[in-house]
């Protein structure tokens, strides 16, 4: 999607993707029949080297699929087809809900879970036995366990059921053998297991962006920061949308190189400027390189956003958080206690994810017993997006020396032993 209505030259995409050739294609859709033409072009000289195409019903969608690859496999002369989807006919109702669902998960992992979990689910229902749906929505499952728009346990559960149903009904699916991977460590704490399945899953389609992008999560758990670095552009170079350049601006901010992490959410809020969750991570960046004047100006700037935008509640809170951390870090200490002393008031009664900031703050401060408190009651939450972030976030660094900090994260299923292999 990245070179669509592209005026780049063939030759510079070709650079850019470090390929020899590329392919040009069209779709035209009458009613429910399908038409797909392609040209396979020399990267280097736009020489139009073949020119193919097939039509069908659009039930034959993944027959479709399977006949082009294996056209251009043969172009090129590669006799490997373990990348070509399995061939199979699919309920035309089921494959448009599926990929009305997809695009809603293309904008955002995170955002319109309500409407992409009722798509996907309308999806299995029309077709029960198309394994794409099922993946998908173990994805979106998981991915709204983070901000807590379902429970952690219950949504692993699901998330869990649908996954192994994808890999059932297609024991080959790249997408579904990747999602099974990230719930193997994400809800089991399985590291071996998950490993074997991602490094399956990129067997068969090196090429799923999706799939890459949670493998580099899996290594930069593993400590392994700058294979994960390197495996995230590799997402980005594939598919770059906004949320896989936010993942890599976060493995820089875990690998502590702060000017590229500031670098990398700059250029996303050139994009978005509203989007709060940006400046946060940037305030946390000038903080860790010891900017401490920049970290509470951008900490003060995006509380002030927060407020503008009407947040409330926890959502308000945890940006409140970050200033506090900010204000701390900066040595003014008076402030942040102000704000701390009422955010623990606040945690009291609606503890939350939104606490994992206010961790922050008080480890800034000096306050590891009142840090590590809020740590134990974040283990009884415990989303694969807190788990992250207390094992590899640069705010908690004060805590790392702090032997209780190892025995909570060994209990939260944290690879204590396996960093760094």
């Amino acid at each position: 999607m990245k070179y669509r209505n592209s005026s780049k030259l063939p030759r510079q995409i070709a650079r850019e993707l470090g390929v020899e050739a590329l392919v040009r294609g069209s779709l035209v859709r009458d009613s429910d029949r399908l038409r797909l033409e392609l040209q396979l072009i020399d990267g280097m000289t736009a020489r139009e080297l073949w020119r193919g195409g097939t039509e069908g019903s659009l039930t034959d969608v993944l027959i479709l699929q399977r006949d082009l690859a294996k056209l251009i496999a043969a172009q090129i002369g590669d006799k490997e087809t373990k990348h070509v989807p399995a061939a199979r006919t699919v309920d035309s109702e089921s494959y448009d809900l599926y990929l009305q669902g997809a695009h809603l998960s293309d904008l955002s992992p995170f955002g319109r879970i309500e409407e992409r979990i009722e798509l996907f689910e309308k999806a299995i229902a029309a077709d029960p036995t198309f394994a794409q749906p099922h993946a998908a929505l173990a994805r979106t499952y998981l991915y709204a366990s983070a901000p807590g728009k379902i429970p952690y346990l219950e949504a692993c559960m699901r998330a869990r059921s649908a996954a192994e149903r994808a890999v059932q009904l297609d024991a080959a699916l790249p997408e579904g053998l990747g999602i099974l991977g990230f719930v193997k460590w994400a809800c089991d704490r399985d590291w071996t297991a998950s490993g074997s399945y991602f490094r399956r899953a990129l067997e068969l389609n090196p090429n799923d962006a999706d799939t890459v992008g949670d493998y580099a999560v899996y290594l930069d758990m593993l400590g392994r920061n700058n294979e994960a670095i390197a495996t995230q552009k590799r997402a980005v170079q594939l598919d770059p949308l906004t949320h896989r350049r936010w993942r890599l601006g976060v493995f820089y901010l875990f690998g502590r190189r702060y000017d590229e992490a500031i670098a990398e959410f700059r250029k996303i809020l050139l994009v978005d400027p509203s989007e709060l969750h940006f400046h946060r991570l940037i305030a946390m960046a000038y903080a860790g390189k010891g900017a401490y004047a920049e970290a509470v100006a951008a900490a003060e700037k995006v509380f002030e956003m927060a407020q503008e935008q009407g947040l409330t509640g926890s959502s308000r809170d945890g940006f409140e958080a970050t200033l506090a951390f900010a204000l701390a870090a900066a040595g003014e200490r008076r402030r942040a206690e102000e704000i701390i002393r009422r955010l623990q008031r606040v945690a009291e009664e609606s503890p939350g994810w939104w606490t994992f900031w206010l961790m922050h703050a008080l480890s800034a401060i000096g306050e590891p017993d009142q840090a590590f408190a809020l740590m134990e009651k974040g283990l009884e939450r415990g989303s694969w997006a807190e788990a992250q972030s207390l094992w590899r976030g640069a705010g908690l660094d004060r805590l790392r020396s702090d032997p209780r900090y190892h025995a909570l994260m060994k209990r939260f299923g944290m690879p204590v032993e396996q960093m760094g292999e």
